[in-house]
Parts: structure tokens; sequence; C-alpha cells
């Protein structure tokens, strides 16, 4: 995770680092106990690919939402999922 804040242009991170520095964030922010977030790993096909990947579930209140920073890192990326 310190990857992700090291400030340094060539440190690459992928999903792991992306989720869990995500999670660090919302663990250490202000927000009340009703949010909660939690990283998790399974696989994911994407465009056309598939493996290994960590995204985070952020509960608020009794709704689940589901963050995937990684894959929201690149324009090409982000014609694939919905915006709200």
């Amino acid at each position: 995770m310190a990857y992700v804040f090291d400030e340094k242009p060539e440190t690459k991170v992928v999903c792991e680092g992306y989720s869990e520095a995500f999670q660090y964030l919302i663990d250490n922010s202000v927000f009340d106990e009703s949010i909660k977030c939690k990283t998790v790993t399974g696989t994911v096909k994407f465009k056309s690919s598939s493996g290994y990947h960590a995204w985070n579930i952020v509960t608020i209140g009794d709704k689940n939402y589901q963050f995937d920073l990684t894959n929201y890192d690149d324009d090409e990326a982000n014609k694939y999922y919905k915006k709200v």
C-alpha cells in the first residue's frame, strides 16, 4: 500500500495496491460507523483478459457498493462502467 502514497511517478501498483489504499483511506476517515469498507479478491474477466483481481465493497447503511479503482484508472476502462 505504501507505493500508492510514495509520490513517485515511476511506482506502479496493481489492483491490490489500489484496493488496500482505498480501504485505508475509508478506515481512517471521519465517517461514522455506518460506512464500512472491505477489500475482496477473486477473478475478473475484463476486455480480453481474465485473472486475479482485488476491489472494494463499501457498505453505507444497508446498501453495498462495489468500487473497482484499478479499472477506473484509464479512460478506456471507463466505458465499461455505468457512472452514477
